[in-house]
């Protein structure tokens, strides 16, 4: 019997990552062969570990639950058809952006920062007030560029260096 596997996460609505690593393979191909340019955008939600432990430690996962559903249907407000949009797990979350240069996806992302943190700094949930960051780094799938685990290697490492 054949298992079939689910390409979403069921918190927020967006693909999950299993979803994300075929598109970024796909399009990496699609890429190299067209010699087109894609962007992959990582965002990262700081402060999450503070929320969950604030308010004791199940009351703190609800609470980040639902600003993570936010975060979701503010990505979903930003991405345009063909662009694929996962939470990839906790509080980090990854885009696709087919045929976007650098500079262009460095503009999304600006977008996209400033509406997530809105949608999370009018978060009260219970009467608690939320409080996180938003951090969006950018790398590009060059003309004939290499596969997926170097993009997303490169984008982490931009990440990482941006802290």
């Amino acid at each position: 019997m054949m298992v079939k596997h689910s390409v979403s996460d069921p918190l927020t609505g967006l693909f999950n990552r299993r979803y994300f690593d075929i598109a970024v393979q796909r399009e990496a191909e699609w890429c190299s062969q067209r010699s087109e340019t894609a962007s992959v955008l990582l965002l990262n939600l700081g402060g999450c570990n503070a929320v969950k432990d604030g308010d004791g430690h199940w009351a703190g996962h609800w609470m980040v639950d639902r600003v993570l559903e936010k975060v979701g249907r503010a990505l979903r407000r930003r991405v345009r058809q063909g662009d694929v949009a996962c939470r990839c797990g906790g509080d980090e979350f990854a885009l696709l952006l087919p045929n976007t240069p650098v500079t262009q996806a460095q503009r999304v992302a600006e977008r996209i920062r400033a509406d997530v943190a809105a949608s999370v700094e009018q978060t009260d949930i219970c009467g608690c007030r939320v409080s996180l960051t938003v951090n969006i780094d950018v790398t590009s799938l060059p003309d004939g560029g290499p596969a997926r685990e170097p993009l997303l290697t490169r984008a982490d490492r931009a990440w990482a260096g941006s802290r």
